[in-house]
């Protein structure tokens, strides 16, 4: 393991119980985050939801002039100085469109 030297028995012992020791702690990690992950992900949610609530609410205007009309208008398009980004060549769809 070091230079021309062979592996002896103590070295390839202690490299598998670094693989097993990396196996359990990554198996914790899982096991802690499904317990708790979704308890996260529900708390998550409702702070977003309470978000957009109170800014329907609270803003000046109409609630319906601040609503997006279609799922697709709530998400921004890359804008670059005011006009809509053009796409690379090899970003284009085939055909050209």
């Amino acid at each position: 393991m070091s230079g021309h030297a062979a592996a002896g028995m103590d070295q390839v012992v202690w490299l598998c119980a670094a693989f097993v020791g990396v196996e359990v702690l990554r198996g914790l990690v899982l096991v802690v985050a499904w317990t708790h992950g979704v308890y996260w992900w529900d708390g998550a949610a409702t702070v977003l939801r309470a978000n957009v609530l109170r800014s329907i609410l609270t803003a000046p205007g109409a609630a319906a002039d601040r609503q997006p009309h279609s799922p697709g208008e709530s998400i921004p398009a890359p804008r670059r100085r005011g006009r809509p980004r053009r796409l690379h060549r090899r970003e284009r769809a085939p055909g050209g469109l």
